[in-house]
C-alpha cells in the first residue's frame, strides 16, 4: 500500500520548544531590568529554575515521544481507488451480480445503490438488512427470499415475484409496487410511507403494524390480511377492500376511502377525523365510539351501522343511506342532512346542535331523551316519532309536522313553531315555552293558542 512522503515531525517539535523557551527567556530579562529590585528579583527566579527545569524536561520528553511515533497515511490515490471499489462492486463475498442467475446468494447486509436487477433470479436468496435503495427490481424472481429488515425503499419492484418471501420490517417507502401479488407474505411492521401499491393484493397478509402513511393504496384487496395496529394515516385508500377487517383503534384520519367497500367490517373507538367515505359502502360495520369529525359521507351507505357513541361533528350528510343504523348517544353538530335516509334509525339521548335539515324526514324515529339546539329543522317531517323527554332549544321548527307525536316530558324553548302541526299528538301547554306558535295547529287541530 502507498505511503506518501511525511515532513520530520520530530526537527519541527524541536524547532518549535527551542523558539518558546527563547520567548520565555526574554520575558524574564527585560522583567528583571524593569523590576525596582532587580537583584532579588534574579535571585528568586534562580531559585525556581530547577523546578521549571525538571518540568520543562519532563514535557519535552512527551512530546518528542509522541511526534516520533510513524504514521501510516494513504495516499491520495489509493483513497480514491477504495471509494470506487465501494461505490460501483463488481462483487459481494464471492457474488457476482452482473449473471443473471443469482439464486441462493448471501448478500446480507450489503449497500448495493441504484443497483440493476431487472429480470434477475434471486430465488432463495438471503438479502436481509441489505440496502437497496434506489434499486429496480422489475420483473425480478424473488421466490423464498429473505428481505427482514432490508431498505428498498425508491426501489422499483413492479411485476416482481415475492412468492414466499419474508418481507418482515422492510421499508418500502416511495417504493414502486402497484399491481404486485403479496398474498399471504409476511410484512409485519413494514415502512410503506408514500409508497405506490395501487391494485396490490395484500390478502391474507400479515401486516400487523404496518405503516401506510400517505400511501397510495388504490384498488388494495385487504380481505383476511392481519391489520392489528396498522397505521393509514392520509392514504388513499379509493375503491380498496376492507370488508369484515377488523380495525379497532386505528388511526385513520385524513384517508381517502372513495368508493371503498367496509361492509360488515369493524371500527371501534378509531379516529377517523376528516376521512372521505364518499361512495363507500358500510353496511353493516360497526363504529362505536368513533371520531367522524369532518367526515364526507355523501353518499356512502351506513344502513344497519352501530354509531353510538361517535362523534360525527362537521359531518358532510349529503344523500347518506343511514336506515336502521344506531345513533344512540351520538353527538351531530355543524352539519348539513341533506336527502338522509333515517328509516327506522334509533337517534335517542343524542345531542343534535347547529344541523340544517334539507328533505331528511325523522318520521317514526325513536328520539327519546335527545336535544336539538339551534337547528334549522322547518318543514322536517317528524310524524309517529317518540320524542318523550327530547328537548328543543333556540331552533326553527317552522312548518314541520308533529303528527300522532308522543311529547311526555318534552319540552320547546325559543323555538319557533309558527304554522308546525301537531294535530293527533299529546301537545300539552306545559311543553312550550317563550316559542312562536302563530299559525300552529293544536292536537285536536284547532289552531294553536297561548
Amino acid at each position: 500500500m502507498e505511503t506518501e512522503a511525511q515532513p520530520n515531525y520530530l526537527i519541527v517539535r524541536i524547532g518549535e520548544l527551542i523558539t518558546v523557551c527563547s520567548v520565555l527567556i526574554w520575558l524574564v530579562v527585560v522583567a528583571s531590568i524593569t523590576h525596582p529590585d532587580y537583584i532579588l528579583f534574579v535571585e528568586r527566579v534562580t531559585d525556581r529554575i530547577g523546578y521549571m527545569t525538571l518540568f520543562g524536561l519532563v514535557v519535552i520528553v512527551i512530546g518528542l515521544l509522541r511526534v516520533a511515533r510513524p504514521r501510516r497515511v494513504l495516499s491520495k490515490r489509493t483513497i480514491e481507488a477504495k471509494l470506487e471499489a465501494w461505490e460501483r462492486p463488481e462483487t459481494y463475498d464471492k457474488v457476482n451480480i452482473d449473471l443473471n442467475d443469482l439464486s441462493n446468494s448471501r448478500l446480507e447486509g450489503v449497500v448495493m445503490l441504484r443497483k440493476d436487477f431487472k429480470q434477475k433470479i434471486l430465488d432463495g436468496s438471503n438479502l436481509s438488512f441489505g440496502n437497496f435503495k434506489e434499486s429496480d427490481f422489475t420483473g425480478a424472481s424473488l421466490k423464498s427470499v429473505n428481505f427482514e429488515g432490508a431498505n428498498l425503499s425508491l426501489a422499483k419492484l413492479s411485476q416482481a415475484n415475492f412468492e414466499g418471501s419474508n418481507l418482515k420490517r422492510v421499508v418500502f417507502e416511495s417504493a414502486d409496487l402497484s399491481n404486485l401479488n403479496l398474498k399471504g407474505l409476511c410484512l409485519e411492521r413494514a415502512n410503506f410511507k408514500n409508497a405506490d401499491l395501487k391494485n396490490a393484493n395484500l390478502e391474507e397478509a400479515d401486516l400487523s403494524g404496518a405503516d401506510f402513511t400517505n400511501a397510495n393504496l388504490e384498488g388494495v384487496k385487504f380481505n383476511n390480511a392481519k391489520l392489528k395496529g396498522i397505521i393509514l394515516s392520509g392514504a388513499n385508500l379509493k375503491e380498496s377492500n376492507f370488508s369484515k377487517q377488523n380495525l379497532s383503534g386505528t388511526n385513520l384520519n385524513n384517508t381517502n376511502f372513495e368508493n371503498a367497500n367496509f361492509r360488515e367490517s369493524v371500527l371501534d373507538n378509531s379516529d377517523l377525523s376528516y376521512a372521505t367515505f364518499s361512495k363507500a359502502d358500510l353496511f353493516g360495520s360497526s363504529l362505536k365510539n368513533v371520531n367522524l369529525t369532518g367526515v364526507d359521507l355523501s353518499f356512502a351507505n351506513l344502513a344497519s351501522t352501530n354509531l353510538m357513541g361517535s362523534n360525527l361533528d362537521s359531518v358532510i350528510f349529503e344523500k347518506t343511506c343511514l336506515n336502521k343504523s344506531n345513533l344512540e348517544e351520538t353527538i351531530i353538530e355543524n352539519s348539513l342532512l341533506n336527502e338522509v335516509g333515517l328509516s327506522d334509525a334509533k337517534i335517542s339521548n343524542s345531542f343534535i346542535g347547529n344541523v340544517k335539515s334539507k328533505d331528511t324526514s325523522f318520521k317514526g324515529l325513536d328520539l327519546n331523551s335527545s336535544c336539538f339546539c339551534q337547528c334549522e329543522l322547518s318543514k322536517t317531517d317528524f310524524s309517529d316519532s317518540n320524542l318523550a323527554n327530547t328537548r328543543f332549544y333556540s331552533s326553527n321548527l317552522s312548518h314541520s309536522h308533529f303528527n300522532k307525536v308522543s311529547f311526555k316530558q318534552a319540552q320547546f324553548y325559543n323555538d319557533d313553531l309558527s304554522g308546525t302541526d301537531f294535530s293527533g299528538s299529546d301537545l300539552k301547554a306545559d311543553n312550550l315555552k317563550l316559542c312562536k306558535i302563530e299559525g300552529a295547529l293544536a292536537p285536536e287541530g284547532n289552531t294553536l293558542k297561548k
